[in-house]
C-alpha cells in the first residue's frame, strides 16, 4: 500500500492488490476484506528482510477476510525462486502476528504454500480466535512442522522487544473446510497445534491426503508417497 493507514488501498500504481488491502486493514481494527473470484499469487519474494512488503501476507490487526467461494478464490503460492521437490511456491500465504488477535478467513481456497520453517500455508501466532471457514489448504509444505495450518507459541515469536509477559497461545477453529496434499518435515502434515493453544475441526471437514514427510511431484510418476 503506498500510504498505509490513510483508509485507502492504493498502490503506487493506483491499484488495489491483496496485499495493499492487508496492509490497510493492518493499520485498523475490524476491516472486512472481500475478495471477488480469481486467482491471487505471491509475486515479491522476501531477499534480505522480511517486511509486510515481501515474502507472505502479515496479517497485524483483526480482519475478516470473505472470498467468492474455495472453487472461485484462489491464493495461490506463487513460483519458488529455485527448483526444490518440497517448494511449491514462493512463501506461505498467510502469518498472524500476535497483534492480530481476532482473524476470519472464509470462502476461498490456499494452496500451495511453502516455508523453511513451521507453517506451510498459515502461520498463526495470535493468542486470540483464528476461524477458518469454507476453505480449501492444498498442497503447502513446512519444513519444520504444520504443513498447511501451524499454530505457533507465541513465546518463539521473534519480538522487536520481547513483552514483559508473553500472550498465551491462541485458539483455531476449522468449520466446514478441505485440508489436502499438505506436507511437514517435523510433524502435523495438515494441522500442527504448539505450546497451549488448541484447535477444534468441526461440522463438515475433511482432513485427507496429507502424505507427510513429502508431497509428491504429481508430474512425477515415478515419486510415491513414503
Amino acid at each position: 500500500d503506498a500510504n498505509a493507514g490513510n483508509g485507502v488501498c492504493r498502490t503506487s500504481a493506483g491499484t488495489c492488490t491483496l496485499r495493499a488491502a492487508i496492509q490497510e486493514a493492518s493499520s485498523f481494527s475490524g476491516a472486512t476484506i472481500n475478495v471477488p473470484a480469481g486467482v491471487y499469487e505471491l509475486e515479491i519474494p522476501t531477499i534480505n528482510d522480511d517486511t509486510h512488503g515481501t515474502g507472505d501476507f502479515d496479517i497485524a490487526a483483526p480482519v475478516t477476510i470473505v472470498g467468492a467461494g474455495a472453487g472461485s478464490t484462489i491464493i495461490d503460492g506463487g513460483f519458488p525462486l529455485e527448483a526444490s521437490e518440497f517448494a511449491r511456491g514462493l512463501d506461505r500465504l498467510f502469518e498472524i502476528h500476535p497483534t492480530a488477535r481476532n482473524v476470519t478467513i472464509s470462502g476461498l481456497t490456499i494452496r500451495e504454500g511453502f516455508s523453511d520453517e513451521a507453517g506451510g500455508a498459515i502461520q498463526n501466532w495470535s493468542s486470540g480466535l483464528l476461524r477458518l471457514e469454507n476453505i480449501h489448504v492444498l498442497d503447502s509444505y513446512a519444513s519444520k512442522a504444520g504443513g498447511g495450518v501451524n499454530n505457533g507459541d507465541p513465546v518463539d515469536y521473534e519480538w522487536g522487544t520481547d513483552p514483559l509477559i508473553f500472550p498465551p497461545s491462541g485458539r483455531i477453529e476449522i468449520v466446514n473446510s478441505t485440508f489436502s496434499g499438505n506436507a511437514a518435515g517435523g510433524g502435523g502434515a495438515a494441522i500442527n497445534n504448539s505450546g497451549t493453544g488448541s484447535i477444534s475441526i468441526l461440522a463438515g471437514s475433511k482432513i485427507a491426503n496429507n502424505p507427510g514427510a513429502m508431497i509428491p511431484d504429481p508430474q512425477d510418476p515415478e515419486e510415491t508417497i513414503p
